[in-house]
């Protein structure tokens, strides 16, 4: 007990000790992908990512994102190219991904 409790005062190994912890017990645990910013306005909340004009969202960005979807968090975009709209997430995807080419 004591190694564990030594284990939990330092920030690194309390971190990995939690993860050990809860992957232990069955969950996913996403650390990567967490949107830039936090935004409120009359106590509803929105995650906004922001991407420079050649970005595209990652993996993890993705997961996280349809995590936070299915439980009704609003995530949006900020994209260099269209500075003055915030886009849904799912919208910014298909603007950004490169189109398949046709044989």
């Amino acid at each position: 007990m004591a190694g564990a409790q030594r284990c939990f005062a330092h920030g690194n190994n309390a971190e990995a000790a939690f993860k050990r912890m809860a992957v232990d017990r069955g969950y996913t645990v996403l650390r990567a992908g967490w949107p830039d910013f936090l935004l409120h306005r009359k106590g509803k909340p929105v995650f906004v990512e922001v991407k420079s004009d050649l970005d595209t969202l990652s993996d993890g960005q993705i997961e996280l994102f349809e995590v936070l979807a299915g439980v009704g968090v609003h995530v949006v975009v900020w994209w260099e190219r269209m500075p003055d709209k915030l886009l849904p997430w799912r919208r910014f995807r298909s603007l950004s991904t490169p189109k398949q080419r046709r044989r």
